[in-house]
């Protein structure tokens, strides 16, 4: 990445035109990441980037500093030249530009405008004299947020919370991208699912195979709400990451609200440490044991996936075949949890 050591005024995100100009913006880099379109067997279209600015506010005769998120889009065309230059964490000077409106479905940030890369846009690291940015910053909901969002597509949040349990299969093996899933706590007694899927399960497993599991608070990005059989289920997109720093405010607040200490390991539940014994058995015991079952329930699943254009969100999606809720409960007890779950005593 070619650094600059020199920043003149630039414009604020709030302040930004639309249409092509020389206008150029100053921001921290938080991430990107690779944008596919599933229903083309995902086929590549892009990289997505997010930028953090901040401002100085005056109010009430104190200086403040205010600071926005807005993402930015490379397409596919001119990613090659574009990639080598992006660093997740740096100051970067972003100059010559389209800035477009958002599109009204999974948007990743509350600002309503996108900057997309034109064959004239240049990226520079600010090395000396950078601004002073947080490093971070998040479009953190809540329970009753995420669930008038849920299977709307309108908007991909970001959650804070404590980790309950953890369930799937090879748990301990980072290269496999089944799913995994994760009930998680957001509030003081309310429990949500947490669907992960392909590279967002690969990481999680290698994150809990080699972190510490008494760090059970963490933040989650770019999920998308689905609500099934009346439960509200978060299903990892591509965009999905996990933040366990203890220093981050969303995690210390989140902390704070439980009022109780920390330090227990969430249990982990593998399927596959779950089959202590394979038997063989012939298709009339088969017939035998489910017609003598007092109620026998098949359920299959499928994956259906909708494209956006900063990325992508993946959200499974179950058929009934007998009258059951669409999703079945992960719980490692069984018990079937409710939309809002409250925990038991």
């Amino acid at each position: 990445m070619a650094s600059s050591d020199v920043v003149v005024a630039h414009s604020a995100f709030d302040a930004l035109r639309l249409g092509r100009s020389a206008q150029f913006i100053v921001g921290r880099l938080l991430r990107f990441w690779d944008s596919k379109n599933i229903k083309k067997q995902g086929e590549f279209m892009g990289i997505t980037l997010l930028l953090l600015d901040e401002k100085p506010l005056i109010q009430n005769l104190t200086l403040r500093l205010q600071n926005s998120v807005i993402h930015g889009f490379i397409p596919a065309g001119r990613s090659p030249y574009y990639r080598p230059l992006l660093k997740a964490g740096s100051v970067v000077r972003v100059s010559r530009f389209e800035v477009a409106r958002c599109t009204n479905m999974y948007k990743i940030t509350d600002h309503p405008f996108v900057i997309r890369f034109i064959p004239q846009t240049t990226i520079d690291e600010v090395v000396a004299n950078a601004p002073v940015i947080n490093v971070e910053k998040f479009m953190i909901r809540k329970f009753d947020p995420l669930q008038a969002l849920a299977n709307t597509n309108l908007e991909l949040p970001d959650v804070v919370g404590q980790i309950q349990s953890v369930q799937g299969s090879d748990l301990k093996d980072a290269g496999v991208m089944s799913r995994v899933t994760v009930r998680l706590m957001i509030e003081p007694m309310v429990v949500v699912y947490l669907s992960l899927w392909d590279d967002a399960a690969s990481k999680f497993r290698g994150l809990i195979s080699s972190g510490d599991r008494t760090q059970s608070v963490m933040v989650v990005t770019t999920v998308n709400p689905k609500i099934f059989g009346g439960n509200l289920y978060l299903n990892s997109t591509p965009a999905t990451k996990f933040y366990f720093d203890r220093a981050l405010e969303a995690i210390v607040e989140f902390t704070a609200s439980l009022n109780a200490p920390l330090g227990e390991a969430f249990p982990c539940i593998d399927n596959k440490d779950g089959i202590r014994k394979k038997e063989v058995v012939s298709i009339g015991e088969l017939n035998k044991f489910i017609t003598s079952s007092d109620e026998q329930t098949f359920k299959t699943t499928e994956d259906e996936y909708v494209q956006v254009e900063g990325g992508e969100a993946s959200a499974s999606a179950s058929k009934n075949v007998k009258g059951e809720a669409n999703e079945p409960s992960p719980s490692a007890d069984g018990v079937a949890e409710g939309t809002r779950k409250r925990l038991r005593e």
